[in-house]
């Protein structure tokens, strides 16, 4: 068993383990940075080893099969429906982008804060959410950490709901960041009415937003907006987090290992 097998199927593991699926385009792209080749080899080999097996309803959609979840050796979530995949697939980019930068100290997804009212209060500092993010990720700054709350829009929901979206925010005093992945610039429009005001500028929780049509091709090259100025998302996040350009890592085999050690000690811890 090489190293590159083992890397790429530790990252497999606990990425499907706490999404509760994977995709081959997500771990070609994110989780096993190798040659092609290499990639559809150890893709192979992680489906002949039975450690992952297809859903029966998307075939380009797997999940861990109970020898995946017991070689992982943690608690991992049940398989997301169907239903909600492409949208978690989004979510998923950005995470795995932001994972790139080598920055990323700790994730939490909506499942796992849904289900565990402290942890929630504990990072998100409020337990008055009517709606808790889709994903929670914290980076480190220059002066110590940063929490991101990250928010997929694929479909516009009502101004009157977006409203009490922004107002929620206002009460999560744990997040230094609100960024809104949308699906049309009329949503993106939505967000930034809701979030408009004298309230929201105090309380220093202006959204950054971003269409995910662009972001799907640029990646950290996506144009992202923040108040009245249009910039990368890299640039934004380094510009959040007051570090230099050369601080972000670009690369998987030097940053997942981060996130997922920190995930062990704190599994250990509990």
């Amino acid at each position: 068993m090489t190293q590159n097998y083992k890397q790429s199927r530790q990252r497999l593991l606990e990425f499907s383990a706490r999404f509760g699926f994977v995709t081959r385009d997500l771990f070609f792209e994110f989780l096993c940075p190798l040659m092609r080749s290499s990639q559809y080899a150890i893709w192979a080999e992680l489906k002949s080893s039975r450690l992952i097996e297809a859903s029966r309803s998307n075939a380009d959609v797997f999940y861990l099969t109970k020898k995946g979840r017991a070689l992982f050796q943690r608690p991992a979530i049940p398989a997301r429906s169907i239903y909600f995949i492409e949208h978690d697939i989004y979510v998923a980019h950005l995470l795995l982008t932001l994972n790139q930068s080598g920055l990323v100290v700790h994730y939490w997804t909506e499942r796992e804060l849904r289900s565990d009212p402290n942890i929630a209060f504990e990072v998100l500092g409020t337990d008055r959410l009517s709606k808790f993010p889709d994903l929670v990720v914290e980076l480190k700054s220059a002066i110590g950490s940063l929490k991101i709350a990250v928010e997929v829009e694929r479909s516009q929901k009502t101004s009157a709901r977006y409203d009490q979206i922004a107002m929620n925010y206002v009460n999560a005093t744990g997040v230094g960041l609100l960024l809104f992945a949308c699906e049309t610039q009329a949503t993106r429009n939505a967000i930034q009415r809701a979030f408009q005001g004298e309230y929201f500028q105090r309380a220093a929780k202006i959204p950054a937003t971003l269409l995910l049509e662009n972001f799907t091709k640029m990646r950290a090259g996506a144009d992202i907006k923040f108040l009245d100025r249009t910039m990368s998302f890299k640039k934004l996040i380094l510009a959040a987090l007051k570090r230099p350009d050369t601080d972000w890592a670009d690369g998987v085999d030097k940053t997942w290992k981060v996130v997922h050690d920190l995930s062990t000690k704190k599994s250990e811890a509990a």
